[in-house]
């Protein structure tokens, strides 16, 4: 079994997360089965491993998490905003509200840094934007 750190735990999350929202299940009953039909690398990583809790953690509490990131959208709707970036928002509000041992500064600095990596040019200061109103 792979060991992984928080960092690519978060990164397959995100692709995880990509994956089931471009294909329309995510908002539906999610089973670990359902994860190994889609197109991620995953080979060897433990199925008790954090991308884990973060996949089920949104998709059981993806409408209050669209919520508190839709309350802190200015001038901009939830709708709009691009799959990778919606997704590394779901996975840092998910950490700031319903995972105590997840600091605030940490989760918001982990999607920074997602962004950066997977997001667009502008991605990161979007995100850090929306993040640093959550959860006050």
């Amino acid at each position: 079994m792979k060991n992984l750190t928080r960092r690519q735990e978060r990164e397959l999350a995100l692709q995880y997360l990509f994956a089931l929202e471009s294909q329309q299940k995510l908002k539906k009953e999610l089973f670990p089965e359902d994860l190994e039909e889609l197109p991620v690398s995953a080979e060897g990583v433990s199925r008790d491993a954090y991308h884990l809790d973060i996949i089920f953690g949104i998709n059981q509490n993806l409408k209050g998490i669209d919520r508190e990131i839709s309350r802190h959208l200015i001038e901009w709707r939830f709708e709009r905003i691009a799959m990778v970036d919606r997704n590394i928002l779901r996975i840092a509000v998910c950490e700031i509200i319903h995972n105590e041992e997840v600091p605030k500064a940490v989760a918001i600095d982990e999607a920074v840094e997602l962004a950066k990596k997977y997001g667009s040019e502008k991605s990161p200061e979007f995100i850090n934007g929306v993040l640093a109103q959550v959860g006050d």
